[in-house]
């Protein structure tokens, strides 16, 4: 089959992380937004990503890092009987996914069900829009979604026709009337994120939900308990404090301040 590379056994690769992780292209690819197609525009991840994928020829098909067939996929990073996140196939990630376009199952945000207090939310405002609104944060969701009710607020925004469905976490299926790449998001303390939105046809329980996915590009992390972003070197010392416990994170996960010691 052409252009198929024919990896050894498992058992007869080596194990060498911290090469393949110091590759110039690999720390490209663990920079990015998007660790797929490496765009520098727009805030969508891998998993929703409809760009074509960087460079295949040099990419694991499995991983999507760059590395020797010799070598085993990095630790942190190996697929082997994983599904993967963009498309739902077995043993690849979204780094390596070759499909045209993310499968609708994995689009998934807010349940259509009335709203709780204790929502996650942040205040922020949207482009050239001064109207404050309450952003569901949502760590379930892979995609960040604008109910259609806001872009009158909005005024003029490029709406894009896309592909991409949404499914919400009680498996309803409200329509897409397209999706808003690279909208500005300002955030409280003066920050701004620059994210993607699908843009549904029908009203949501929050008009604005943002996916949590936001928080690694700003090295911060979330206190889902108290509703509040803690930046830089504050989130650093909450992540740190966590691996001390022997409980690892990553600064892209909401914490709880229950975890903190």
């Amino acid at each position: 089959k052409r252009g198929y590379r024919k990896f050894p056994p498992r058992s007869q690769r080596l194990r060498e992380d911290a090469k393949i992780l110091a590759d110039d292209y690999n720390k490209s690819v663990l920079a990015a937004k998007c660790g797929r197609c490496l765009s520098s525009e727009g805030g969508h991840t891998a998993i929703s990503c409809c760009q074509q994928l960087d460079r295949p020829e040099i990419r694991c098909p499995f991983c999507g890092l760059k590395h020797s067939d010799y070598q085993l996929c990095p630790q942190d990073f190996d697929t082997y009987g994983k599904d993967c996140g963009r498309c739902g196939r077995r043993h690849h990630g979204p780094w390596a996914c070759k499909a045209p376009t993310p499968s609708s199952r994995v689009i998934s945000a807010v349940s259509l069900s009335p709203m709780s207090v204790e929502d996650p939310v942040l205040t922020v405002t949207l482009g050239r829009s001064t109207t404050p609104y309450q952003a569901l944060v949502d760590t379930g969701a892979q995609i960040s979604v604008l109910s259609s009710s806001v872009l009158k607020d909005l005024g003029l925004v490029d709406l894009q026709p896309t592909p991409l469905t949404l499914t919400t976490a009680d498996w309803s299926r409200p329509s897409v009337k397209g999706i808003i790449k690279n909208l500005p998001v300002y955030l409280p303390q003066g920050r701004v994120v620059y994210l993607d939105f699908l843009v549904s046809a029908q009203d949501l329980t929050r008009q604005v939900i943002l996916s949590a996915s936001f928080l690694r590009e700003l090295d911060a992390v979330w206190l889902v308990g108290k509703s509040r972003l803690i930046f830089e070197a504050g989130a650093n010392g909450i992540t740190q404090q966590l691996y001390n416990l022997g409980r690892p994170t990553s600064s892209s996960k909401p914490v709880d301040p229950a975890l903190q010691g």
